[in-house]
C-alpha cells in the first residue's frame, strides 16, 4: 500500500477554478464567465551605498480585476453596465429644444462609482456549495468596459469584459488549516 494522496481524505479537497461566485450589485452572478482574483505588486525603493544598491519593499499596489460577463437579452448587461456609469455621475450632453447643447454640472465620482458597483466579493466553494475564500474589494469602481465585437461569422456569445480598479482587497478564508497529520 503506497502512501496515502491527498484525495484520499475526506476533509482535504482542492480548490477548483470553476467553482466561484461573484457579488456585484445587480449584476446576476449566471451571467459571469470568468473573474480573475485580486493581485499585488510589492513596490521597492532603492537605496545606494558607494557602489552597491540595496532594495527595500515600498508600499504594496494592488493590480486591476478582470472580470468576463455574458450578455443576455433578458437580463441586459450592457444596460446594467451603462447604469452604473450613469450613476457614477457621467452625464449625456444632451440638447435642449432650442437645439443648442447643454451638459450637467455633474462629474463622475469615486465615491458615486463606488456606491453604484456596491462591494465586489469574489467567493471560492467547495463541492458543496459552501464559501471556502472571499476576497472584498474595497472602494472599487469600474474603469473600463470593453463589449464585444460583433459578427455575422461567429456564434458565439456576446460578452462584456469590466475592468476594476480599487484601493485593496481584503481575504477571508473560511478553511481550518490543520497542519499536524
Amino acid at each position: 500500500m503506497g502512501s496515502k494522496q491527498f484525495w484520499d481524505s475526506q476533509d482535504m479537497e482542492p480548490k477548483r477554478d470553476y467553482k466561484f461566485v461573484l457579488h456585484l450589485n445587480s449584476v446576476a452572478s449566471w451571467i459571469v464567465k470568468s473573474v480573475k482574483r485580486p493581485s499585488y505588486t510589492v513596490k521597492e525603493t532603492p537605496h545606494k551605498y558607494l557602489h552597491h544598491t540595496f532594495y527595500y519593499p515600498a508600499g504594496v499596489e494592488w493590480d486591476p480585476v478582470e472580470i468576463t460577463l455574458v450578455d443576455p437579452i433578458s437580463h441586459n448587461a450592457a444596460e446594467l453596465m451603462m447604469d452604473i456609469v450613469n450613476q457614477s455621475g457621467y452625464t449625456w450632453a444632451v440638447t435642449n429644444p432650442a437645439g443648442q447643447s447643454s451638459e450637467s454640472a455633474a462629474t463622475i465620482s469615486k465615491s458615486a462609482s463606488a456606491r453604484a458597483l456596491g462591494i465586489p466579493e469574489i467567493v471560492q466553494v467547495n463541492s458543496q456549495g459552501d464559501p471556502v475564500d472571499i476576497w472584498t474589494l474595497q472602494n472599487a469602481w469600474i474603469s473600463s468596459v470593453d463589449f464585444s465585437e460583433l459578427s455575422y461569422d461567429s456564434d458565439s456569445l456576446s460578452e462584456l469584459r469590466l475592468t476594476l480598479r480599487y484601493d485593496y482587497a481584503t481575504f477571508e478564508s473560511k478553511t481550518v488549516v490543520n497542519i499536524l497529520p
